[in-house]
């Protein structure tokens, strides 16, 4: 994000030729210098839009055991928050992310009861520790309908 945030910043300068005979952006110069980044990856800085962006793993850079494991972690916190945790197993849960991937899990077992502590945890509520300071998880931080909810 650093280097994406320089190379706009550099390639605003320069459209604008704020940098030449001016000593406010001696930087600009001294940082194309430093750029080694192939065009692609240039490219890439200056087609995202912001910094949260993301976009899902390469195909060709996934192997199968890492694709299936993607595959479960999003299913998995879909059924998890569609279920009443209280009322059922994790066997129960594992059976449903089977049927929903139409695949067999077996292998994934441990891998599938760490995820679903993981989720567990982020799906805990925040902790009110003062009026309006909370204490919580990243996942309750991003969680727009809890902010609103504490207010």
């Amino acid at each position: 994000s650093a280097l994406q945030t320089l190379h706009k910043s550099s390639s605003r300068a320069q459209s604008a030729h704020y940098f030449q005979g001016g000593l406010n952006h001696d930087w600009v110069g001294y940082y194309e210098r430093g750029v080694t980044s192939d065009q692609s990856c240039i490219n890439e800085w200056n087609t995202m839009d912001s910094l949260e962006s993301k976009r899902p793993p390469s195909p060709d850079s996934l192997t199968n055991k890492e694709e299936t494991e993607y595959l479960i972690r999003s299913k998995l916190k879909a059924i998890m928050m569609s279920v009443d945790i209280d009322e059922v197993t994790s066997k129960y849960i594992r059976q449903k992310l089977e049927e929903e991937l139409a695949m067999d899990l077996f292998k994934f077992k441990s891998y599938i009861d760490q995820e679903m502590l993981v989720i567990l945890g982020q799906m805990d509520a925040a902790t009110e520790i003062f009026p309006h300071v909370y204490l919580g998880s990243e996942w309750n931080a991003s969680n727009l309908e809890e902010l609103q909810n504490n207010g």
